[in-house]
């Protein structure tokens, strides 16, 4: 899993042109903390060289332009990204497997 910042978006997320997951979290958030050893679960059990796992953690120094382009409103998010484009979004805790699975099936 790697984590991403304004300055590596691009290359990590946007020229990686087969599947990426995004996490998009805050430290303060309680959901995030919930959903981040889940999150890292799916990474374990689905990354490969064609789907990728990362983390953006809005609202930090590094970390501001990506939530507001992406429509971020709520903490966590997850975007699967595919070929540069938004395929699937999962906003809040929810079941990150069956999300990660659904769009590995469809896009991996």
């Amino acid at each position: 899993m790697i984590d991403v910042t304004d300055s590596n978006f691009q290359e990590e997320v946007i020229d990686f042109d087969k599947l990426v997951f995004v996490d998009f979290w805050a430290k303060w958030c309680g959901p995030c903390k919930v959903m981040s050893s889940k999150y890292a679960k799916a990474s374990d059990d689905f990354a490969s060289s064609e789907v990728k796992f990362v983390k953006y953690e809005a609202g930090s120094p590094d970390c501001n332009e990506r939530a507001t382009e992406y429509n971020v409103r709520g903490l966590p998010t997850f975007l699967a990204i595919y070929k540069n484009l938004v395929v699937d979004t999962m906003i809040g805790a929810g079941d990150i497997q069956e999300f990660v699975k659904k769009n590995v099936d469809n896009y991996g």
